[in-house]
């Protein structure tokens, strides 16, 4: 099950998608604190649910 819904994160990945720039601002703008999660809080959040 994914329990982890973090968002766009500006990836290497992200960079393909057409229009990428207003995907990421649109997620910044739906957070809470108006910040986007980093692939480090991502990736330790992970492991913390292991």
């Amino acid at each position: 099950m994914n329990v982890i819904s973090a968002g766009a994160i500006k990836t290497l990945a992200v960079t393909g998608v057409q229009g990428h720039k207003d995907l990421l601002w649109m997620s910044q703008e739906r957070t809470v604190d108006g910040k986007d999660a980093t692939q480090e809080e991502v990736g330790g959040l992970c492991l913390l649910n292991e």
